[in-house]
């Protein structure tokens, strides 16, 4: 298993990926940590994007994420609501979308393109 490198500048999950040496159980728990702490990221960016809006946009991002929430989630193969008891399969495939959504929100707002 690689250690995923997309999870820009978070050397401590590759580092946790590459010290679990294939154990399912390890591997697991390093990509849950990853996943809560992109799923913070978006969380960051989104407020900040949300807070540069007017109203009508700011509901249309709103819109926009809830669908992209379904959409990753159907993407992943995520039928249980709880993530964590998620295979680890599905589970780096909600950490890399995750990270994906995270890295195009913040290039919204690098580059002013708010919607």
């Amino acid at each position: 298993m690689s250690t995923y490198t997309f999870a820009q500048n978070n050397l401590d999950y590759e580092i946790c990926m590459k010290a679990a040496k294939n154990q399912m159980k390890e591997l697991k728990s390093c990509q849950m940590d990853e996943y809560k702490l992109q799923e913070k990221r978006v969380d960051v960016q989104l407020k900040k994007l949300l807070s540069k809006l007017e109203d009508n946009q700011r509901e249309l991002l709103q819109i926009n994420q809830d669908r992209w929430l379904i959409q990753r989630k159907k993407m992943c193969g995520i039928r249980s609501v709880e993530i964590q008891d998620a295979p680890i399969v599905q589970l780096h495939c909600l950490v890399k979308a995750t990270v994906t959504r995270a890295e195009l929100l913040e290039v919204q707002l690098r580059n002013k393109n708010l919607l």
